[in-house]
């Protein structure tokens, strides 16, 4: 330990954390608004020790109830500091709620964190002072703090974090500090409501904010937090929403180690708004522009083969966003999109067939047996074709006995190989970016591993799971449980171009909406929903690049079932036509999709 110089009138306490390379002091902060000093520790990267000219951003961290200015002072912010490179402030808020209080003329919380801690902060360090540049962020008390704050004083913050935030105060109206800071809820609600941040998201300008939260599914502040969300989605405003179902005891419950986890997320998510230009917009408004429609075929579903099998010349990818792509030639000539090959299903005396359309000449194969019906067809990278396969039933889907089910089958070359076996429904497949797994949706994926002869309800869709085979060069090996069974649905998973998100549509069964989320590949129980309970989202798709998605929605008002795109990030969408089972081309320029039996094609420019 070692430490600082005095200076006017604040007293500088220096501790040094050699083992992060970032280094921690503790100053007393004076505060004319609230007539004391506050403490505030303030945690700068090794690299700021270097001197120089560089600045960095800010991240301000408030506290839960019961914590101080050293709560924060843990592994995960030394780490997060020096990783991302920023300035963490975090003062003590005491019970205070961050509030100026309407009865406590002394607790002004909000007023030394805005107008004085700021300023101080830019004064005495070398910051980025654009709001851009300017986080806050916090958990429960904090969480609530960081969200209210960041809402009131968009001029001052452009990043806001929350995580399990106490965001409807009214919903703890029995806390003392909450009491003495506002009165008995009874006799002063409206005061109460004031406070909430619910009351301030409604008034929140679109665009305002960059807004990121995290929530576990057994904390207390579960609730609250899902109506913040479902509030912010049904005003169109721009935010992510993450609830984590955690597998290892409390990192889903409301406990220090899941705020810490949960910040360290926030420091990455922060990192890459810190990184845009400082007057970048969010995405709002007209995400694209949309040319007219095309007529392509008769058929569903359909998607256009990979660049890497569509010419047979060598394209210089180099290395992703776009991920697996090979550069291995094939049998069609590079050029515009009618020298692709579609892939698509379609209705053949009256059962489903997969099949292949060379759009330069027209000319179709037939890649499925005619004998069964076949859906969901999906092209992997190399060329080969994945689909699903069963026999004929009334529902399309149930299995026809207890012998046979809907299976996976892999189309290459003329050779089929079966994928999947038994008694189950396995469908909406996709290939991961190189090729070597095939993600699935199916009803038999069971938190226990049980087989399909073990499931008790082979058809109930509501116990639908994500599963994955990984390939060899015989077919496939043994399926592995990517997402187990629950109360929602899981369908049509899509891993990023880049290989590190899981994206799908799940079925909100207490709304029974589906809706979109995205997670971690390497943590699929860790939830981000891109579309709200107020509207259905199904069948969604990436760009090449990862930017943008595109799906199926309809929304209160819309005529029928339409293709939306939205940026990656979510929430903001754009309909571009009437229809579903939207694809793009693999240059991103076009999207493709579906109505009534036959596909379309529409230009799109961003």
């Amino acid at each position: 330990m070692r430490f600082g110089r005095k200076t006017v009138a604040v007293l500088a306490i220096g501790v040094c954390m050699t083992a992060y390379g970032a280094d921690v002091k503790t100053f007393d902060v004076p505060s004319a608004a609230m007539g004391e000093t506050v403490k505030v520790s303030v945690v700068t990267p090794a690299s700021y020790a270097a001197g120089g000219t560089a600045r960095y951003p800010v991240v301000y961290l408030l506290h839960g109830a019961g914590n101080d200015h050293t709560t924060y002072l843990q592994p995960f912010l030394m780490d997060g500091v020096d990783k991302w490179r920023f300035i963490a402030v975090i003062p003590d808020g005491k019970l205070d709620w961050w509030m100026d209080s309407p009865l406590l003329p002394k607790v002004r919380r909000e007023t030394f964190v805005v107008n004085e801690l700021v300023p101080w902060v830019d004064s005495k360090f070398r910051t980025l002072p654009q709001r851009q540049r300017r986080a806050v962020a916090g958990h429960s008390m904090g969480g609530q703090g960081a969200m209210r704050l960041g809402m009131r004083h968009a001029d001052v913050f452009g990043i806001v974090g929350n995580v399990m935030g106490g965001v409807d105060i009214c919903a703890a109206a029995n806390r003392k500090e909450l009491v003495r800071l506002l009165g008995p809820y009874a006799e002063n609600e409206a005061r109460w409501r004031s406070f909430s941040v619910l009351a301030e998201a409604e008034r929140l300008r679109p665009g305002a904010l960059r807004l990121f939260s995290i929530v576990g599914t057994e904390d207390f502040f579960l609730k609250p937090n899902r109506e913040l969300h479902e509030l912010l989605s049904k005003r169109h405003i721009a935010h992510e929403y993450t609830e984590v179902r955690g597998e290892t005891e409390g990192m889903s419950k409301h406990t220090r180690p899941f705020a810490f986890w949960a910040l360290g997320r926030l420091f990455e998510r922060f990192a890459g708004c810190f990184a845009e230009k400082a007057d970048a917009p969010l995405a709002l408004g007209r995400l694209v522009k949309v040319g007219d429609e095309e007529f392509v075929c008769t058929g569903e579903e359909a998607s256009v083969s990979p660049l890497s099998v569509a010419t047979s010349a060598t394209l210089p990818y180099g290395e992703p966003p776009s991920g697996g792509r090979s550069r291995r030639s094939a049998t069609l000539p590079y050029g515009e999109p009618p020298s692709w090959r579609l892939l698509f299903q379609r209705v053949v005396d009256g059962r489903r067939v997969v099949m292949v359309r060379d759009l330069a000449t027209g000319q179709e194969t037939t890649i499925s047996p005619l004998e069964g019906q076949a859906c969901h067809p999906a092209w992997g990278p190399d060329g080969s074709v994945l689909y699903t396969y069963g026999n004929e039933t009334k529902t399309g889907f149930a299995a026809r006995d207890d012998a046979t089910g809907w299976n996976l089958w892999l189309w290459k070359d003329g050779d089929r190989r079966q994928l999947t076996h038994g008694r189950q429904r396995a469908y909406a497949a996709s290939f991961a970016p190189d090729g070597q797994t095939v993600y699935f949706s199916c009803d038999h994926v069971a938190e226990t591993g049980k087989s399909a002869s073990q499931a008790a309800d082979p058809n109930a869709i509501s116990r639908a799971g994500i599963a994955a085979v990984p390939l060899d060069g015989h077919g496939a090996q043994r399926t592995v449980c990517v997402l187990p069974q629950s109360n929602s649905a899981c369908s049509q998973p899509r891993v990023s171009p880049a290989g590190r998100l899981l994206l799908r549509a799940e079925l909100a069964k207490f709304r029974e909406t589906w809706r979109l989320v995205v997670s971690p590949l390497d943590h699929p129980e860790q939830r981000t929903y891109l579309t709200s309970l107020y509207e259905a989202a199904y069948a969604p798709a990436w760009s090449p690049d990862g930017k943008l998605i595109a799906y199926t929605g309809f929304r209160d008002g819309d005529a029928g079932w339409g293709v939306y795109v939205m940026p990656s990030e979510g929430v903001v969408t754009q309909r571009i036509a009437d229809g579903r089972n939207p694809s793009f081309a693999p240059d991103g320029k076009s999207i493709l999709y579906d109505r009534d039996g036959m596909v379309y094609r529409r230009e799109v420019t961003r």
